[in-house]
């Protein structure tokens, strides 16, 4: 099964070749520094990220249905949101101009619906994952990326913009282009204060990204309805443990006796933070291969942490030592290898 969907995720050759320039390329970019790229390189920079773009809203296109926005008249509405500030204005466009804009508004309602065809995974299942897609049905917008920390929201009607402006539990969800990604640390992450999710437009597989997705809209929903506070470590803590037991039960939902054998195998490696020891146990159970590098290390550290929670919560682990553990865990991949996104 998971041989035939990593060939449908992934796009076939194509699209794996059109990935592996965009790497070199934007290593070629950092190496150069200020020099940039070639305009030779940059127009073969933007030919790959078309093409990988375009694999992306047709496998969208495939699984959801096309999507289709008509923008009527020369006028839409703009939030504009940058650290600091937001700005609210409308946009006035000429004719010649108006595939561009609806193309940009159906780009916004393509990256709402795969998000919610990815928490579909788990809706049924888990009464948290359905409690936290309802919130983000109710709260969420999904305003395009147009620079690492800047977004741009369309809409045609006005009063849902100041809606979303006024909403104080209201918060953006933002796919980003791999211009943009490349600046992240994490192909996924939630910023503190808890009104942006930035997930990189990498994603091939609706089960990890529903699992990582739950795993960062329960950040969300902590700090916008219940009030914890990101930036007082011992809050941040115990969130972020909280946050893996929650990826841990889905990944049981997700496979359970792959689960329970992935404990058993590779518990003792996780604790040693045998990373190439414990892959090579993980990809036994849950699809590793085939997936984006950023995709993958997520992957990868989901399996690692949720193995070491399960580990020692059966051995009899509570909240306080559970933190302990993923603090050292934490520490020791990101000072041995920066594979995994803890």
């Amino acid at each position: 099964m998971f041989s035939s969907l990593k060939n449908f995720f992934t796009g076939g050759e194509k699209v794996r070749s059109a990935r592996e320039q965009i790497a070199g390329l934007t290593s070629k970019e950092l190496e150069r520094g200020k020099k940039g790229l070639k305009s030779r390189d940059q127009e073969l920079l933007r030919q790959q990220q078309g093409v990988t773009r375009r694999h992306a809203l047709k496998l969208l296109a495939t699984a959801l249905g096309a999507v289709g926005l008509g923008v009527g008249g020369n006028e839409v509405y703009e939030v504009l949101s940058r650290p600091g500030r937001v700005d609210f204005h409308p946009v006035r466009f000429s004719p010649s101009q108006k595939s561009d804009i609806e193309g940009m508004m159906e780009n916004q309602e393509v990256w709402k619906q795969i998000t919610m065809r990815a928490l579909d995974r788990f809706e049924d299942s888990h009464p948290r994952v359905a409690q936290l897609k309802a919130f983000t049905e109710q709260n969420a917008v999904y305003p395009i990326a147009v620079g690492p920390q800047v977004t741009q929201l369309l809409m045609q009607d006005p009063e849902e913009s100041m809606r979303f402006l006024k909403n104080p539990i209201g918060f953006e969800i933002v796919f980003m282009s791999p211009q943009y990604a490349q600046s992240m640390p994490s192909s996924i992450l939630t910023e503190p204060g808890g009104k942006t999710v930035r997930l990189a437009e990498t994603f091939t597989c609706l089960e990890w990204l529903g699992i990582m997705l739950s795993h960062e809209l329960s950040h969300v929903d902590d700090q916008l309805n219940h009030g914890e506070d990101s930036r007082d470590r011992d809050q941040y803590m115990k969130g972020e443990v909280r946050a893996h037991l929650f990826e841990k039960e889905l990944l049981k939902l997700w496979g359970s006796e792959q689960f329970e054998q992935m404990v058993d195998e590779g518990f003792d490696l996780a604790k040693k933070a045998d990373i190439d020891g414990f892959r090579a146990v993980a990809e036994r159970y849950f699809p590793l291969d085939g997936l984006n590098p950023g995709e993958e290390s997520l992957a990868l550290a989901s399996c690692m942490m949720s193995v070491l929670m399960e580990g020692y919560q059966l051995r009899g682990a509570d909240e306080e030592e559970l933190v302990k553990v993923y603090e050292s865990t934490a520490r020791a991949m990101q000072g041995g290898d920066s594979r995994l996104p803890f």
